[in-house]
């Protein structure tokens, strides 16, 4: 009887020492399919978000002056277009738009920029009194309506140069981290992808996670609670759990 239950364990070992070496259970990571979660981030990610800098308003009404829109929105247009976390639409495709749209006020130029298929709209207008200068920006998120930023910088005529850039670099700084935000944000897999089968995870039984039959996880064919014990493989390299399968009860004679 002894030596029939030795022979019987050691034909169990010896089994499940030679699973790797004959390919039972065993998927060369090379050629599994990728999943989701090892897609680059440029197939993966969305492609780069719209910019669209709508012509600065000449509030203070004075048609000698409509130079200074012209020239905060080229110089904020410019600037935005260096940046690589998004595409500036172009200027032409921008007034074609907004002078069909008469006045801009709030809800055209949130119209104008849908319309161009932006997610952000670059907006404003400028106030000239005497020798003083004043360039206001705001910076709306075309999803929600929202204004994400509002800018402000007052000087001198003479300066326009000096604050028509630095309304240029606080808006590319701000859409810069808000592009980068949004990437960040982990990518919702579709329905059906990547969820885990009924009776895996967190509700089972103990709160512990346990493998389906058959699951692949990192290369490896992970048994379920049917399969023989001295069947599964417990490392990358198919080493089996020796002391485990010494542990596991040989049948009875």
């Amino acid at each position: 009887m002894r030596t029939y239950r030795s022979g019987i364990v050691s034909l169990v070992v010896g089994l499940a020492l030679s699973a790797p070496a004959t390919g039972a259970g065993f998927v060369p990571p090379s050629t599994m399919p990728a999943g989701p979660q090892m897609q680059s981030a440029s197939t993966a990610g969305a492609p780069p978000e719209l910019v669209a800098v709508i012509p600065f308003t000449n509030i203070s009404g004075r048609e000698a002056d409509d130079w200074i829109g012209d020239g905060i929105a080229e110089t904020v247009t410019a600037d935005l277009e260096s940046q690589t976390a998004f595409v500036v639409i172009s200027r032409e495709r921008v007034q074609t738009a907004s002078a069909a749209r008469g006045a801009l006020d709030d809800s055209t130029v949130m119209a104008v920029g849908r319309e161009l298929g932006a997610r952000w709209v670059v907006a404003g207008g400028y106030q000239r009194l005497g020798d003083q200068l004043r360039i206001t920006a705001r910076l709306v998120d075309t999803g929600d309506g929202s204004i994400v930023r509002t800018l402000k910088a007052d000087g001198t005529l003479d300066e326009i140069f000096d604050l028509q850039d630095q309304i240029a670099r606080e808006l590319a700084t701000d859409l810069g981290a808000n592009a980068m935000a949004r990437a960040a944000r982990p990518r919702m897999p579709p329905a059906g992808e990547g969820s885990a089968p009924a009776g895996v995870g967190a509700g089972a039984e103990g709160g512990a996670s346990r493998a389906a039959p058959g699951r692949v996880s990192g290369g490896i064919i992970l048994p379920g609670d049917d399969t023989a014990r001295a069947g599964r493989v417990r490392g990358a390299d198919g080493s089996a759990d020796r002391a485990e399968v010494a542990s596991a009860p040989a049948p009875e004679a």
